[in-house]
């Protein structure tokens, strides 16, 4: 019995360790947005927000960075940006000088490599679709360009709100365009009581696993209101990259920097 009573105590010490492991906290930003960018200048403008957080993301070097984007418009159109970047600019300086130009939108890193971009004030919006909450989300090796650029089509809760009861379907174009299919490796997840918001971050950080060839997805979602659509406007997904093509090999020159 002592011998048991040991072994559970060292496996309730063991679970609780990892738990920590696993805790993103506030402090954890500051290695992401500490990344060095690729010394040399960069002087870009008029770039869609998407596009200028690409060209940062993919000049990112010891390690990489994903975007969760959510923006807010008419036409679908995107605020544009400007980028002058010196050499010995960082991530964080980078999107300090993008946000500057951005008053009505923030970013928040939200674990080791992702980054959410949003209008300020998003998450506590209840009537912002990504706010809807999920209580159970179960995948196994799925699509992750599937999950991303159709949410509606794997989420009930999401498709109830796109095409209410007793209205019809959403107008044409009101949601998302055809499932976007990829033939690289899927994801398996089990989720349970999160937000879309949380639940797409979930399926970028799933596809950081994948093997070198394979690049891993941020997302983008776009909404144009339309208060006479049964949907509330237009809601558009897509899955995003914007890390370098070898995105792995920068990784380990980041945990190995001697290398």
């Amino acid at each position: 019995m002592r011998f048991i009573a040991l072994g559970t105590c060292l496996l309730l010490m063991a679970l609780s360790l990892l738990g920590e492991s696993q805790t993103f906290t506030q402090g954890d930003q500051a290695p992401l947005l500490e990344l060095p960018i690729f010394p040399a200048r960069i002087k870009k403008s008029d770039l869609p927000l998407t596009r200028a957080l690409e060209e940062v993301g993919i000049r990112v070097r010891g390690g990489y960075v994903l975007f969760g984007v959510e923006v807010h418009g008419r036409a679908g159109k995107q605020p544009n940006v400007s980028l002058e970047l010196e050499p010995g600019s960082t991530l964080g300086s980078a999107l300090r000088q993008i946000f500057r130009q951005l008053p009505n939108y923030e970013y928040r890193v939200v674990s080791p490599h992702l980054i959410n971009v949003q209008p300020v004030g998003a998450e506590k919006n209840a009537q912002d679709i990504l706010n809807i909450r999920v209580e159970d989300f179960d995948v196994v090796g799925e699509q992750p360009s599937s999950l991303l650029s159709a949410p509606q089509f794997f989420i009930a809760q999401l498709r109830q709100r796109l095409a209410p009861p007793n209205v019809g379907p959403p107008h044409p174009g009101g949601t998302a365009g055809p499932i976007m299919r990829g033939s690289g490796p899927g994801v398996t997840l089990h989720l349970r009581n999160v937000t879309i918001r949380e639940l797409l971050n979930a399926v970028s950080e799933g596809t950081e696993s994948f093997p070198a060839q394979y690049s891993p997805l941020g997302w983008f979602y776009s909404f144009e209101p339309d208060p006479a659509s049964p949907a509330g406007g237009k809601h558009s997904w897509m899955w995003l990259i914007s890390v370098p093509h070898n995105w792995k090999e920068e990784a380990e020159k980041g945990k190995n920097p001697s290398q």
